[in-house]
């Protein structure tokens, strides 16, 4: 654009600085005193709307208990992150003694030099760590089989020719029985070994909706982040008191963003959710009328729309081949 006026909506605004998280402590927060520590917690009640707007989705990331930023975080209340494109995120939740939990991991780790058992452990067994240190406080085998509801979804990180990643995860839908006993036997690790038994069909793999910025836009992007249209990336929140997520494509410049699509969705149902993008159509337009006279910003958009897909599922599923040491 020629100026520094940005698009939010339909109108333009001056201030297009960065949004920064405060860096919080590795810790959960409990729902019997939620409301001492926030007092603005339950304030936007979601749940409540069959439809989101970004407004909504604002309010509840003004009023979410736990922001999650760099450091991955329990909770047994709502969670939030935003900002996942190159980056990748781990949305975990289940039920420990009776009380619903929440785990959120915005990684920014880089897998794709290593096999995939490596991959799926190095991920599995960070987890494992972290609820030892923050959730359960015990290392003892029967602790983390108290662990109920498993779910996990996967989301983020750029389009790539071969996703390690994602096809690492993908081991956990329906392996067989061999393919089973030959990735617990790689993990030798009994933590490790119970929460992968109780991921097996628990786990949902999002598309990837990013791209790569050319060399050119993350020079600017460093220099003056409000000057340059960001790949597409993906925000979410997530309450763990009433099972209800909303993920968002989001796109734009700096702070100034808008939601191109939309899921809408719970995790505890008997059967995995079936997963839709709500495309924003009537927003996209107006996002069209705005950048009318602006070609580059045209092409950037009609290239992050290319990523949003009818079906948001990654589907791949294991081979033999991928059981690899």
């Amino acid at each position: 654009m020629s100026d520094t006026k940005t698009l939010v909506g339909t109108e333009f605004v001056e201030d297009a600085s960065t949004i920064e998280h405060d860096r919080t402590a590795i810790e959960i927060k409990k729902k019997e005193n939620i409301r001492d520590i926030h007092p603005a917690a339950g304030k936007c009640k979601f749940g409540e709307e069959k439809q989101m707007t970004k407004t909504y989705f604002d309010e509840l990331l003004e009023n979410c208990d736990v922001p999650v930023d760099d450091v991955p975080l329990l909770t047994k209340t709502n969670i939030s992150s935003y900002g996942a494109s190159s980056c990748k995120f781990f949305l975990l939740t289940g039920i420990y003694q009776d009380e619903n939990f929440s785990y959120l991991d915005h990684d920014v780790s880089y897998y794709e030099n290593d096999g995939v058992l490596n991959v799926l452990y190095s991920v599995l067994d960070f987890i494992v760590n972290k609820f030892e240190q923050d959730l359960i406080g015990s290392s003892s085998d029967k602790s983390f089989n108290d662990l109920k509801n498993i779910r996990l979804i996967i989301g983020g990180g750029e389009e790539r020719t071969y996703d390690v990643l994602r096809h690492a995860f993908s081991l956990l839908i329906n392996p067989d029985a061999n393919a089973k006993n030959e990735t617990k036997r790689f993990f030798n690790d009994s933590r490790v070994n119970i929460l992968y038994d109780k991921l097996v069909e628990n786990v949902i793999i999002l598309k990837s909706v990013a791209y790569l910025m050319s060399d050119e836009d993350e020079a600017k992007k460093v220099i003056d982040p409000s000057e340059v249209i960001n790949t597409p990336s993906l925000a979410l929140y997530y309450d763990c008191v009433i099972d209800r997520s909303y993920i968002a494509i989001e796109w734009g410049k700096g702070r100034t963003l808008v939601h191109l699509a939309y899921m809408l969705f719970g995790l505890y149902a008997t059967e995995k959710p079936k997963l839709t993008l709500n495309i924003q159509y009537d927003q996209i337009e107006q996002i069209k009328e705005v950048i009318a006279d602006q070609q580059s910003d045209q092409v950037l958009l009609e290239k992050a729309l290319g990523y949003i897909s009818d079906d948001p599922l990654f589907n791949t599923v294991y081979t033999d081949s991928d059981i690899l040491f």
